[in-house]
């Protein structure tokens, strides 16, 4: 969704939630300070912070000074952490968090990189926006995979992101032996078993395991690690071996291993690095 799109949703996502009429939507007020723009950005109250923030996309990304740009950096990181949605209905909360990502995504400023690791609206566009950011990414997204405080979205993320970093940046050759290693220290956490961080993981649900087992898997065959390749090997050989990393909703354990298989004869992960 890009800016123009996303502040028409948000306006007409304020207005189903009673928040706007139609006058509103036929013509935008005219611009405010950035200063009082950023105060309601971060303000308590959802609807101001929302119309805020369609305003702020109004205001081009590169004419948009610093105190706005932490407000929606930090609006967005504030919507990662926080376990229950503001908004009065989802649509309208979608609205809100796609217009925030857009915001954030069109500054490209590595302030937002922690943001955008945790952001709730997640996909290839937010890995391939950090992966654009290069190395001084890679700290936020390792941390995302593997802190025991993770939950399993931020996990597979996470995981996503540290695939099509590996891809961006040019494959498992281009990055030092000691960062290849690390990497595939991290596909091997969850591949090898329910111990540590990951028995947290496994005590939710089958298939919310198996999303993170999926892009550990893409991880591991981006990184053409023989430990972690052999590990593939495994899982493709033997649905048990999928079942017994905790892959255990309906049919996710043979999916798991139709995923291994296809992957070890070259296809390539999904989803794929998409440009923003």
């Amino acid at each position: 969704m890009n800016g123009t799109i996303a502040a028409a949703a948000l306006v007409a996502g304020l207005a189903a939630a009673g928040g706007g009429g139609a006058a509103a939507q036929e013509r935008p007020p005219p611009p405010r300070p950035q200063s009082a723009l950023a105060l309601d950005v971060e303000s308590a109250d959802w609807e101001t912070s929302a119309r805020a923030v369609g305003e702020a996309l109004r205001v081009p990304a590169a004419e948009r000074g610093p105190a706005l740009r932490r407000a929606l950096i930090g609006a967005l990181e504030t919507e990662g952490m926080l376990d229950v949605p503001r908004a009065p209905s989802y649509e309208a909360g979608a609205d809100y968090v796609d217009a925030l990502l857009d915001a954030v995504l069109e500054m490209r400023d590595p302030a937002s990189i922690p943001a955008l690791v945790r952001s709730p609206t997640f996909g290839s566009r937010v890995a391939t926006a950090l992966a654009d950011f290069g190395p001084q990414a890679l700290p936020a997204a390792l941390e995302a995979a593997t802190s025991p405080d993770s939950h399993h979205g931020l996990v597979g993320n996470a995981l996503m992101t540290l695939r099509i970093m590996v891809e961006e940046w040019g494959g498992p050759g281009a990055l030092p032996p000691g960062r290849r290693a690390e990497l595939a220290a991290v596909a091997a956490l969850y591949l090898n078993g329910p111990r540590g961080a990951y028995a947290e993981l496994v005590a939710t649900s089958g298939w919310r395991v198996g999303r993170v087992i999926s892009h550990a898997m893409g991880l591991a065959a981006v990184l053409d690690d023989p430990g972690v390749r052999s590990r593939l090997e495994e899982i493709a050989a033997d649905a048990s071996v999928a079942e017994a990393l905790g892959v255990t909703y309906h049919d996710a354990a043979a999916r798991a291993q139709a995923e291994a298989a296809a992957l070890l004869a070259g296809t390539p992960p999904l989803p794929r690095p998409k440009r923003w």
